[in-house]
């Protein structure tokens, strides 16, 4: 038995079988974390409650995502669904029926309404705007440092101070 446990194992054998247990391990692990009963939903239902946040407290899920265990909010949400689809209500009278129990934070995302797309396009337009702003200022200052061009000088109107410039210039050779 020592000499087996001291032999060399060539390493691609080694790295075959980490990944035959990994592989034999994992589904195992996903079978236990699907405890519960398998519940038949209807397409309707599943969008609902990706869109009705969890009222567990323990979680800032949808009720579709929720994974707290035994999460009491999550079935009574699902039942209160079940029993709105069962009246025969429309997506939006159900959504409007927990707005109107929980208020409007029950809700995953805002209502699509022209105020709210107006609330979230409104930050990124100031920030366009402000971007073409701070770009034009920049544009004209350049052009500005373009457009000032200093002036030749100006030739003296006084002819002694010329002549008294060109004596000392020749003195200077």
């Amino acid at each position: 038995a020592l000499a087996f446990a001291t032999s060399r194992v060539p390493e691609s054998a080694v790295t075959t079988s980490l990944i035959l247990l990994m592989m034999l391990a994992l589904p195992a692990v996903g079978l236990r974390a699907q405890e519960g009963v398998v519940e038949q939903q209807s397409a309707l239902e599943r969008e609902l409650m990706g869109e009705i946040q969890c009222t567990c407290g323990g979680c800032r899920l949808s009720a579709g995502t929720c994974g707290m265990p035994n999460c009491e909010g999550k079935a009574g949400q699902r039942a209160k669904l079940k029993a709105l689809i069962a009246q025969g209500l429309t997506r939006d009278q159900i959504l409007a029926e927990f707005v109107k129990e929980y208020g409007s934070d029950i809700l995953s995302q805002p209502p699509d309404s022209a105020f709210n797309r107006l609330a979230w396009a409104l930050p990124y337009g100031i920030g366009l705007a402000g971007i073409g702003l701070v770009g034009g200022v920049a544009v004209r200052w350049a052009r500005r440092k373009d457009a000032i061009v200093p002036e030749p000088p100006v030739a003296s109107t006084r002819p002694d101070l010329e002549d008294r410039l060109d004596d000392e210039l020749r003195e200077l050779d």
